[in-house]
């Protein structure tokens, strides 16, 4: 009999497929809209609103079934998911704010779905293997030379895999180096393969170019290194001191105007016109307190606004997590946000040994916080760091709860036990 966590894989795998967003395009996205105005930007393969209906379908059946446990998904995502929800009421665009939903809930579904029918190491293993698979494929064609792995234009022969652009190939990867190095364990990987992939993460992050990419990942490779543990207390806080610090210098290095590293890193002190940009959203963001409605980017207007800034025919967006979800929910929402991040750093720091579970979601979270900065796609906006967050977080908080999480479910049914015969 055919068990039911092997028929839940293809829907699991499909989903992936859904928020990675792989492209098979000869051009990346920002050359094809310089190109033409007109032309969409969304190149993913699997994407639009009828995936993602099916995907949130799915995942309500299948919530049905299972009956997840909200407790281990925490208040704070729930009541960022239930403003943005309430936003539509007063969205400048509520199709678009109903369809981002739909793909927000189906995240914060299919983690502790996944738990339920892969297990906390299962689903992480399927996800280790989904990115292997894509960086391996991209990594080859960009060494080939194929078009559909290389930027265009201005950034010509930067590595962007089988995604739209290098700065949606460069986090990508970098989930995938901190997976390899801090969930070793958790996934069983053999030293060898762990360390062989590390080298081909290594070499499609300097091959994307992507500055965000290289301080969010210093940032997540230097956040594990807190849980080194001492003997001795002394040198055991100065160690965490020390590691703190360095983590909030690359975090000012992530949104600072220091020339000379932002050179180093191969931007221009404007971070790419990005505090260009910030500058004319924040004034913006106070003018619509609760903001235009969660997935409109801040509404046409402050579109326009930025497109006549700078003097093109496209859309441009913020720049930024933090400040696209103030645009689109009010800084209220950036506020909830902060302080989930800050709480489930705080539940981690303050244990002096988390275990695997713990050390991978801090860092996982600190990552996930540097890239929001310079990068929209951060904060609750649908990508892959979000669903690797989503469950490592379901994986904490089912071991610090001692919730039951059980078994991979199987459509196989109980043996029962054997009765002793009595006379």
């Amino acid at each position: 009999m055919i068990r039911t966590h092997h028929l839940f894989l293809p829907v699991f795998l499909f989903f992936l497929a859904l928020v990675s967003k792989l492209t098979w395009s000869a051009f990346d996205a920002q050359y094809l809209m310089a190109a033409d105005p007109n032309a969409t930007a969304d190149l993913a393969l699997v994407s639009g609103k009828f995936a993602t209906a099916l995907a949130l379908a799915a995942a309500l059946a299948l919530a049905f079934v299972v009956r997840p446990s909200w407790r281990l998904v925490g208040p704070l995502p729930l009541i960022l998911l239930a403003w943005a929800a309430g936003s539509a009421v007063w969205s400048y665009d509520m199709n678009t704010t109903i369809f981002s939903l739909a793909l927000v809930v189906c995240v914060v579904l299919y983690a502790p779905i996944a738990m339920r029918f892969l297990g906390y190491e299962g689903a992480l293993k399927t996800i280790w293997a989904f990115g292997t698979v894509v960086i391996l494929l991209s990594v080859a064609l960009a060494l080939i030379g194929d078009s559909h792995a290389l930027m265009q234009g201005l950034h010509e022969g930067r590595w962007r895999g089988l995604f739209s652009h290098k700065n949606s190939f460069g986090p990508f990867v970098v989930i995938h180096l901190l997976l390899t190095v801090y969930a070793r364990k958790l996934l069983r990987l053999p030293l060898w393969l762990a360390l062989g992939m590390i080298a081909v993460d290594v070499v499609a992050l300097i091959g994307a170019q992507s500055a965000a990419s290289f301080v969010a990942a210093f940032a997540g490779l230097v956040a594990g290194l807190y849980f080194v543990s001492f003997r001795n207390r002394t040198i055991q806080f100065v160690w965490r001191v020390s590691v703190v610090v360095i983590m909030v210098v690359a975090g000012v290095v992530a949104v600072s105007g220091f020339g000379w590293i932002l050179e180093a890193l191969g931007r221009d002190p404007t971070l790419s016109s990005r505090t260009l940009i910030w500058d004319r959203a924040i004034a913006f963001s106070f003018e619509r307190p609760l903001g235009t409605g969660f997935g409109t980017g801040g509404g046409t207007e402050l579109s326009l606004a930025l497109q006549n800034m700078f003097r093109l025919t496209n859309s441009v967006s913020v720049q930024s997590g933090y400040l696209n979800l103030a645009l689109e929910l009010g800084w209220i929402a950036v506020a909830l946000f902060v302080a989930w991040i800050g709480s489930l750093l705080y539940s981690t720091a303050r244990r002096s040994n988390p275990g695997p579970r713990g050390v991978l979601l801090f860092v996982i979270v600190v990552q996930h916080a540097v890239i929001s900065f310079t990068e929209v796609f951060g904060t609750i906006n649908v990508s892959w760091s979000f669903i690797v967050l989503m469950l490592c977080l379901v994986g904490w908080r089912a071991q610090e709860t001692g919730a039951a999480v059980r078994r991979p479910v199987t459509s196989r049914p109980a043996r029962p036990r054997p009765v002793a015969q009595t006379s």
